[in-house]
């Protein structure tokens, strides 16, 4: 981005009275109007991933899917906490995962978390009540 085009959006994003700081600093970090170069998304943002995955693998019933969901939740839930991602570990929680699940290693995303440094991560599935001793 140029330094024009930083300060111009700057100057937008600061003009909006209506917008809180939180939501503020969330748009300088977010393509407005195509002012930002974006080469591939590094986070998993769009859950539609399990609609289109039980659409190509041709699966029909709603309990297909529900496995679906319980075998790639959790490898989500911890590629997120290992990224600190905490808006992709709640949308995957507003999606439906359990945040205490563990993934196929027997990790759960607080031990990921953990182990990569990432406090925000750590507060937030706290907050929601998992369990420290949780396998």
């Amino acid at each position: 981005m140029t330094a024009e085009a930083a300060l111009t959006k700057l100057a937008y994003v600061l003009g909006k009275d209506e917008w809180d700081l939180p939501t503020k600093r969330k748009m300088m970090q977010r393509n407005i109007r195509g002012e930002m170069t974006i080469a591939r998304s590094e986070t998993l943002q769009e859950l539609e991933i399990i609609p289109q995955l039980a659409k190509y693998l041709r699966i029909t019933s709603s309990q297909e899917v529900q496995l679906l969901r319980k075998a790639l939740f959790p490898p989500l839930l911890c590629h997120a906490a290992s990224k600190g991602d905490v808006e992709l570990m709640e949308n995957l929680r507003e999606s439906g995962a359990i945040l205490s699940a563990s993934d196929y290693n027997g990790r759960s995303a607080l031990h990921i978390a953990a182990r990569e440094g990432h406090t925000n991560v750590v507060r937030y599935l706290l907050k929601h009540g998992i369990n420290v001793h949780s396998r």
